[in-house]
């Protein structure tokens, strides 16, 4: 399958094979703490499987900054 993931301020938005998954805004209140709060500063990201039985692998990704003006 395709995964496309669009990430914009405090809004992310996800299509699996160009069908929406997810459409979702952080309202959280700002933290440093990412778990506690938004934390809206730039840095890495990283991609995870959380089942710790379940093998996952990631093949050609294409990262792209996008404009500003863009939401």
């Amino acid at each position: 399958f395709t995964m496309t993931v669009a990430a914009y301020g405090r809004h992310m938005a996800t299509w699996v094979n160009g069908v929406p998954q997810v459409n979702w805004t952080d309202n959280r209140p700002n933290n440093v703490n990412p778990r506690q709060g938004f934390r809206g500063l730039k840095g890495a990201f990283s991609l995870q499987g959380h089942d710790p039985t379940t093998n996952i692998d990631f093949r050609a990704l294409d990262i792209q900054e996008l404009d500003a003006r863009q939401p």
